[in-house]
């Protein structure tokens, strides 16, 4: 016969059940009675007895069960399962993190043509205001060259903009380094595209690297044919040295353009624009 003993003697200690030779098929009806609240008890069978389905199973032959919250086996990790998910997170990152940094560094490019941009832009419409006209230095229409003020406008034009240093472009400067891009040829080579196969951009004739306060490069036509219509094409390279130099990236091949006799000089890349694979146009970046 199994013996069943239930210590209460004090309400605010925990239960303890003591067994010996431990082996009952259901509880005893003092113990699982319906008006007695225990976490043992369980809903009456349909014989009127009650099944303690929780009721500590024993440990061994004649031992002594105490059933108390400190034999309760923590849930835990396997290493096994934490390798796996390390492993997981890391294929995620491995596939995010480089377009994300992609897609920041393209930002910070943007925002620094944008920056360039106005800054030429706001110098062009002060040089003319203080020339009191427009100089003859813009494109009009599909080849419509105007130069015959060229050679005035670039001087008064690049003292606004205050630049600090002129180099040669191409060519082996101590002082500012050899200044040089990739050509029309390698640039489409590499899949990046041009809207006009007949600009030359910086492929021909002798160019000035002028370099500003900010860092910033322009590059305009340096040649002794002042009136060639080269002299109303040039680039900017919005963060000089930095790189990474590319067309559409922080370079871009820009021309004065004027849409009539009414309208001012605007600095614009429709007529000879070129970008490397996965840059931009000057035209897209406004649209952003």
């Amino acid at each position: 016969m199994t013996k069943v003993i239930i210590d209460n003697s004090f309400a605010s200690m925990p239960l303890r059940i003591f067994a010996s030779n431990f082996s009952l098929p259901s509880c005893p009806p003092s113990f699982c009675s319906s008006d007695l609240t225990h976490p043992f008890t369980s809903p009456p069978l349909k014989g009127g007895e009650k099944e303690c389905s929780h009721y500590p199973s024993p440990i061994g032959e004649g031992a002594t069960h105490v059933a108390n919250s400190n034999n309760i086996r923590r849930a835990a990790f396997t290493l096994a399962e934490v390798l796996i998910t390390l492993g997981i997170i890391g294929v995620v990152a491995a596939m995010t993190i480089p377009n994300i940094v992609s897609k920041y560094q393209k930002k910070v490019l943007v925002s620094q043509f944008k920056k360039s941009y106005a800054s030429v832009q706001n110098a062009i419409n002060m040089t003319i205001a203080e020339n009191g006209t427009s100089y003859e230095c813009y494109n009009m229409g599909f080849g419509g060259y105007h130069v015959t003020d060229c050679a005035v406008f670039w001087n008064d034009l690049l003292k606004q903009m205050k630049v600090i240093k002129t180099c040669n472009y191409a060519a082996d400067d101590k002082e500012c380094g050899q200044v040089s891009y990739k050509t029309k040829e390698q640039v489409l080579a590499e899949g990046g595209s041009i809207t006009n196969s007949s600009c030359s951009f910086l492929d021909y004739g002798a160019r000035k690297v002028n370099i500003l306060s900010d860092g910033s490069y322009i590059i305009n036509y340096g040649g002794s044919d002042l009136r060639s219509h080269h002299n109303i094409y040039f680039a900017i390279d919005t963060n000089g040295a930095k790189g990474p130099n590319k067309w559409g990236y922080d370079l871009f091949y820009m021309v004065l353009n004027r849409e009539s006799m009414s309208k001012d000089v605007v600095v614009m890349d429709e007529v000879c624009a070129i970008k490397e694979k996965g840059g931009y146009y000057v035209s897209e970046i406004m649209q952003e």
